[in-house]
């Protein structure tokens, strides 16, 4: 059985064509930039979607600053700063306290996001250009 083995596998003798290497090298660059393509392209529509986020954000930010009595507590430095001084402790936190955090915290995730994004796009703009120049 072992030599029936051996000698099917000796009749076949398999032989490459001469450019199989030639094909194999230009499918990896294929696949290379289309890899390169797909992620600028996910990495782009992240930080375009991030950045019309955080315009909406920027917007409901604003509206929960005015709501949220901020403005008029930060007001009183310019108008009662003698008050403000002698009631310090009491004035800083209710400052803190009108601030709207999650609302803040959200502004400034969508930045974050947009701006890593952004980073991360322009890298793999950079090595996409590079790889298309060989």
């Amino acid at each position: 059985m072992n030599t029936n083995l051996q000698n099917v596998f000796q009749k076949a003798k398999y032989e490459p064509k001469e450019d199989l290497s030639g094909y194999i090298w230009l499918e990896l660059v294929k696949r290379s930039e289309n890899r390169a393509r797909t992620r600028l392209w996910v990495l782009s529509s992240f930080s375009l979607g991030s950045l019309a986020g955080s315009i909406f954000e920027f917007r409901a930010l604003s509206q929960d600053f005015l709501h949220s009595g901020f403005y008029r507590y930060f007001s009183l430095v310019f108008s009662n700063g003698s008050t403000v001084l002698k009631y310090w402790k009491e004035f800083s936190l209710t400052l803190t306290d009108s601030i709207p955090v999650m609302s803040l915290i959200l502004s400034l995730a969508l930045v974050f996001v947009f701006f890593i994004s952004l980073r991360y796009a322009v890298l793999q703009f950079n090595k996409s250009r590079l790889s298309l120049s060989f």
